[in-house]
């Protein structure tokens, strides 16, 4: 198939008003809470496509599943299981990096915030779309997204035809699989922050008392894109020391997180330093986006959106209580996870990449690579989920795919490739349009009237 794809089109009318009504409808109640990190979210999405792309995880979805809209194309692979499974939600270059097992280091997804029951096409599309956006900010050029597209569904349908087996660190774990020099210079990087205890670098400092202390600010800086430590106020202190305590935490010292994450910006995270010296998060779990034909999965099979993340963690990453952190705390009114702060948890980052590609230490072969070991992760996932009965699909969902033969891989592939072609336009120039609403409503696109005392 053949796919042609131009830079980003001036923005339409129609196209400004979706995205308005979208924003401020995801943000309302956030920007009555915290109107400052609502700004900071959309002053961060604004800076570049993949920054937007990140933190428009409903829009996609709305213009995916809506009858009419970009990227809304027609699946031929959608029957049985495959048509209601459990999905990461938000899967793209960003989302992927490092965690640890008792086998060793592994590469797959590290953000489960979003996941949900629905179609596995849905994750393939996005996950591509994610690598287009990501080609035009690394290379500047649309050229070679045909060929990360095609690494995306190439890796996904080998891991759906074969035994099914993490994407351990081959340095460390011998393994036939070769995940490409961006995936090793991750696991590298991961090995020395991990066994260098980076994570305390900017969180914490020794004191006089020759112990570990947060680094906590009185004051949140000006600058919206800070990460700083804030402290907690004597009623919040109470509030989030009991509920952590029940959850079996001893913290030494507390902190409130912001300038982390774009999507998440606005969520309330805490950081614990526990009285052993790990550090841990704490993050707010809040609902996903709506799937047609499906009901909230929480209120389906999980108790608070707490547990659907921790669930999804722990059953997609065939999670085997590596991370002791890892579990829900009931912080009401709010659903709240924990997971632990480590060096030898790395993300992989676009930006880094633009780097890596501007001096020739990456090209174009290990970006399609990168592409393909993405999409074997992706399956990896999809085959360690439940469907929506809550049955495991690690066999079912592979006949249900049929992805052995070359014909239904194709088949994929052009799908997928069709699906990025018509959607990839927006999805490159969304940014400049929020840049134009901040210009004509505010930073706060109008919810500061919402916001007001």
């Amino acid at each position: 198939m053949t796919m042609t794809m131009t830079t980003a089109c001036a923005p339409s009318s129609v196209r400004r008003e979706i995205i308005h009504e979208v924003l401020t409808r995801d943000n309302r109640d956030l920007a009555l809470r915290d109107p400052r990190e609502v700004a900071a979210r959309f002053e961060r999405m604004a800076a570049d496509p993949m920054s937007f792309f990140r933190g428009s995880v409903t829009l996609w979805a709305q213009d995916t599943m809506t009858p009419g809209g970009t990227g809304a194309i027609a699946t031929a692979f959608a029957n049985d299981v495959a048509g209601g499974a459990l999905l990461i939600g938000d899967p793209h270059p960003e989302n992927f990096g490092t965690t640890v097992t008792s086998d060793g280091l592994q590469f797959g997804i590290n953000d489960f915030d979003v996941a949900r029951f629905g179609p596995v096409v849905l994750d393939v599309r996005r996950l591509a779309l994610g690598f287009a956006v990501a080609a035009q900010q690394i290379t500047a050029s649309q050229d070679i997204t045909p060929n990360l597209v095609g690494g995306v569904v190439d890796g996904y349908s080998d891991a759906m035809s074969t035994p099914l087996q993490n994407i351990l660190d081959p340095t460390s774990v011998p393994s036939a699989l070769d995940p490409g020099t961006v995936v090793l210079d991750l696991f590298g990087r991961a090995h020395r922050r991990g066994a260098d205890h980076r994570e305390f670098d900017d969180v914490t400092t020794v004191g006089a008392d020759g112990r570990r202390h947060l680094v906590i600010t009185d004051v949140a800086p000006d600058d919206l894109q800070a990460e700083v430590l804030l402290p907690l106020s004597t009623s919040e202190h109470a509030t989030v020391d009991d509920a952590v305590r029940r959850a079996g935490f001893a913290p030494r010292e507390m902190a409130r997180i912001v300038g982390r994450g774009v999507g998440s910006r606005p969520l309330l995270r805490w950081l614990l330093l526990l009285d052993d010296d790990r550090l841990i998060q704490l993050k707010e779990a809040r609902d996903t986006f709506a799937v047609p034909g499906f009901v909230a999965e929480h209120e389906r099979f999980f108790r608070t959106n707490a547990e659907r993340v921790v669930f999804a963690r722990q059953t997609m990453l065939g999670h085997d209580g590596a991370d002791e952190a890892l579990r829900t705390v009931d912080l009401e009114p709010l659903g709240a996870f924990a997971t632990s702060e480590t060096g030898f948890g790395q993300t992989m980052r676009v930006a880094r990449l633009t780097e890596d590609y501007a001096d020739g230490s990456v090209d174009n072969d290990d970006l399609v690579a990168f592409a393909r070991v993405a999409g074997r992760a992706l399956a990896v996932a999809h085959r360690r989920g439940v469907s929506v009965d809550g049955d495991v699909v690690s066999d079912r969902l592979p006949r249900a795919l049929d992805l052995v033969s070359s014909a239904r891989q194709a088949a994929l592939r052009d799908e997928t490739l069709a699906v990025v072609a018509a959607s990839v336009d927006d999805a490159l120039g969304d940014h400049l349009i929020l840049h134009d609403l901040i210009d004509s409503w505010g930073p706060l696109l109008g919810l500061d009237t919402v916001a007001a005392p």
